[in-house]
């Protein structure tokens, strides 16, 4: 009887062992399952950041271009208008020097026909020789 009972426990001891084998190994599985599948998320996660990081750095490069090219046309687009704005104003002080000295040159005028008393009929002909002695 004590054989048989002895036998029967180290048979449910071996059961208990092997089970526990059984599940010791299930459950290593499991685990090896799960960290795979944290891995994959993990890379997946990761690649979807890379793609989201690249994403932003392009649409960053095309609005850093964007920007240039507006500040690029605004600064011409200033230049252009300063160089008009001093076309302009070289136009008007040339006019007023223009009116300045016609101004001028008929007050000359004025005043040497008011100081000569010599008239075009006075003159000798330009065609004809002087002797200077």
């Amino acid at each position: 009887l004590h054989e048989k009972e002895a036998k029967k426990k180290a048979k449910a001891t071996k059961e208990a062992k092997a089970k526990a084998s059984l599940d010791k190994e299930r459950e290593m599985k499991r685990k090896r399952r799960e960290d795979q599948r944290d891995a994959k998320k993990r890379q997946k996660l990761e690649e979807e950041e890379e793609k989201k990081k690249a994403r932003i750095e392009e649409r960053l490069k095309k609005l850093n271009g964007h920007i240039n090219d507006r500040l690029f046309k605004e600064a011409t687009f200033q230049r252009e208008k300063v160089v008009l704005l001093l076309a302009k104003n070289l136009n008007k002080e040339f006019t007023r020097r223009r009116k300045t000295a016609e101004t001028l040159a008929r007050e000359v005028i004025d005043e040497t026909k008011k100081a000569s008393a010599v008239t075009v009929h006075d003159l000798p002909p330009l065609d004809k020789q002087y002797d200077e002695d």
